[in-house]
């Protein structure tokens, strides 16, 4: 499904991500901003990712009305073992193919964009690992990963 929206066209590139490469072969659900405690009366555990955007800038770059829209944003991928996490992240980064392919987000495009917008680059800023500050349901900690892209997109008049 095409969209202008940026936001929608990652969530769209996310879902689209071959669940195989995942732990499990399943591909862990994505939340906005933040994962929350409770979905349908369910108390919210690992595997989840948390899609936060950072920043958005628009640069104008010439008179003709044609901008750069650039966002930071960044998937917190979290599991209970460290291996799945770097499976996970793995799978988010090149989606089972190469750096060169740009399958997954390092690189690659956001195809469901449509006129006025098109993508233009992904690129990779960063990818700390971490111990999450909450416990999974056996008091032990959870693993995550944050991986952070900016992502540029070119709107043309």
């Amino acid at each position: 499904m095409t969209t202008v929206n940026i936001e929608l066209a990652i969530k769209q590139k996310f879902a689209a991500l071959t669940a195989s490469n995942f732990p499990s072969s399943t591909v862990p659900p994505l939340y906005f901003g933040s994962a929350g405690q409770v979905v349908n009366g369910l108390q919210i555990r690992p595997p989840y990712v948390v899609l936060i955007e950072e920043s958005r800038t628009v640069i104008p770059i010439d008179f003709e009305r044609n901008n750069l829209v650039v966002a930071g944003v960044t998937f917190e991928v979290y599991y209970a073992d460290q291996g799945h996490v770097e499976q996970a992240a793995n799978a988010v980064r090149w989606n089972g193919g190469t750096v060169g392919q740009g399958s997954g987000f390092d690189y690659g495009a956001l195809t469901d964009l449509q006129a006025p917008r098109s993508s233009h680059q992904i690129v990779p800023v960063g990818e700390p690992r971490s111990l999450a500050e909450q416990l999974d349901k056996d008091g032990n900690r959870i693993h995550g990963v944050a991986l952070t892209y900016r992502i540029t997109v070119l709107e043309s008049a």
